[in-house]
């Protein structure tokens, strides 16, 4: 260990020794060792074998007459489950962190899984395009969860983040709406700012959860409306729900 690293982890200790880090899942002590979730619940997550098995997804995908690329998420989501609160806590607590840390988790099981069903494999992409807030919803949050989470999987895979997908207006919650209203309540609320910079590149999408992939979709249809030639386009979320 470098004198480096041991003054990092002698500084974490005694962080934590002052005020103690606690896991968001279970809300015990996290060890130093620990990166945002202890061990135990790190391994309980529900995790979906890194697949988003959707029909729809595909189909939309597929329509956009780009080719497709991966389609990955870390673990299903479901709020009665106690893994859910990791995305709440990285969402509405104010812990950008957290979001950051789960992209790193996530991206580091796709690099570690390889080359799967889809082509071109996770380790292909050029650059993670986080979905975008508009910026009224930015101010009053300080971050975007799904930008950071970008960030966190841009740090494993070793590839860009982007910003070309632009927010041009706010949107009501998508909670508590069913599929059709949850289409509506997107429609025309994506843009693509210079999309040059996505030519030729191996693009994937990057949100928190896929409840019924209507913000996906959106945004898969906006790239393809502006005029954009990706390589691929795939779809990377932390939790998914369908």
């Amino acid at each position: 260990m470098t004198d480096k690293c041991r003054q990092a982890t002698w500084l974490s200790r005694i962080a934590d020794s002052i005020l103690p880090r606690a896991c968001p899942c279970c809300g015990r002590a996290l060890a130093v060792t620990d990166t945002g979730i202890c061990l135990p619940c790190l391994l309980r997550l529900p995790r979906n074998d890194l697949r988003i098995d959707s029909p729809g997804l595909e189909q939309m995908l597929g329509s956009t007459g780009i080719p497709k690329g991966p389609l990955r998420s870390w673990f299903r989501y479901s709020h009665t489950d106690n893994s859910s609160k990791i995305i709440r806590t990285a969402k509405y607590a104010d812990r950008p962190d957290l979001a950051r840390c789960m992209g790193r988790l996530f991206g580091s099981e796709l690099a570690a899984a390889g080359v799967g069903p889809d082509a071109p494999s996770p380790s292909a992409i050029d650059l993670l395009l986080p979905v975008p807030l508009h910026w009224t919803k930015w101010l009053r949050r300080g971050y975007n969860q799904s930008a950071e989470i970008c960030r966190g999987i841009a740090e494993a895979l070793q590839c860009d983040t982007g910003n070309a997908l632009v927010a041009t207006r706010a949107h009501a919650t998508q909670t508590h709406r069913d599929r059709n209203q949850r289409r509506m309540n997107v429609a025309g609320r994506f843009t693509i700012d210079n999309p040059s910079q996505l030519e030729g590149r191996h693009i994937a999408i990057v949100d928190d959860v896929i409840t019924t992939g209507a913000t996906m979709a959106e945004c898969a249809a906006e790239i393809r409306r502006c005029g954009a030639n990706p390589a691929s386009l795939g779809i990377l979320s932390i939790g998914l729900t369908l």
